[in-house]
């Protein structure tokens, strides 16, 4: 197999840039937290038209310290309605659209990796139309599940 050798700088920089990339959701598990709350594993790929895709994986608790993050996800897939209802399930999930703030983070075994900051929803008027783009700034998390 032939292959151009990449530098060390070029094999540490991330594969994507922090910032807003559009998503789509591949797959969806209700799963139980270590610390034993309910919560919805989302596994979404991401692709920027000059780049090859990547999946991310993002937790939606239901405890009240995060419960603005599912708020901030079902705005960003248009889907406030199942928020407002309570009850969300997993595999209405799958396939569903949206766009959400990225930012790459390193592991303690110092792999790098994207991790979900905020989602993007638009507010609208009562009419219709777009007055914003919001991003939930929140999304500064470091929950521990």
């Amino acid at each position: 197999m032939k292959f151009t050798p990449l530098s060390d700088e070029k094999l540490n920089k991330p594969l994507y840039e922090d910032g807003a990339y559009k998503f789509v959701v591949e797959n969806a598990i209700e799963k139980i937290s270590k610390s034993g709350n309910e919560m919805i594993e989302i596994s979404m790929r991401i692709q920027d038209s000059n780049k090859m895709p990547i999946n991310v994986k993002d937790y939606l608790l239901s405890m009240d310290g995060a419960i603005w993050k599912l708020s901030g996800f079902c705005k960003a897939i248009r889907r406030e309605g199942w928020y407002k209802e309570g009850s969300l399930e997993a595999a209405k999930l799958i396939g569903a659209r949206g766009e959400a703030i990225f930012e790459n983070k390193s592991g303690d075994d110092g792999k790098k990796y994207l991790k979900v900051k905020g989602y993007v929803f638009d507010t609208t008027t009562q009419h219709g139309e777009p007055i914003t783009q919001v991003i939930d700034e929140k999304f500064n998390d470091e929950i521990p599940f």
